[in-house]
């Protein structure tokens, strides 16, 4: 049987991870943004997720899967994935800050096993940004 005080200190650990924002939340923005992405046609697998780095910047990172084996249409499907993260993040109301996560880290997987990054996708981003953790996820809005 657990004592009151294993309880209790479980109790809080968990309160505070809520209240701070770093518990359930993250997890089900993760899920939204992998089911955003493989809802794409082409799109075989996503893997994203949501992290915060050591300076507190908020970012976005993974890759995801397709099944064209050709630059452009890898690149096309890419470019689609990026206008539904953005779409999933605001339906889900998320507030304008959310725009501001770093998206540069990533990738897309052809089904030749060809990967492509941000500026494969997006070489203005490369002249203007000039480093992947400056590209923010709303650079893709409409």
């Amino acid at each position: 049987m657990m004592g009151r005080r294993r309880l209790l200190t479980a109790g809080l650990a968990l309160s505070a991870a809520l209240l701070s924002g770093c518990g359930l939340r993250g997890r089900s923005l993760d899920r939204t943004l992998n089911e955003a992405a493989e809802s794409v046609d082409g799109v075989t697998a996503s893997v994203l997720e949501t992290v915060t780095g050591a300076e507190f910047q908020r970012a976005i990172r993974g890759r995801i899967e397709t099944s064209a084996a050709e630059r452009d249409a890898v690149l096309e499907i890419f470019g689609q994935v990026m206008s539904a993260l953005v779409a999933a993040v605001v339906e889900r109301g998320g507030s304008e800050s959310e725009g501001s996560r770093g998206v540069g880290a990533i990738t897309a997987l052809g089904s030749d096993s060809e990967e492509y990054d941000m500026w494969d996708l997006r070489p203005d981003l490369e002249r203007s940004e000039g480093r992947l953790d400056a590209v923010i996820l709303s650079d893709f809005a409409e």
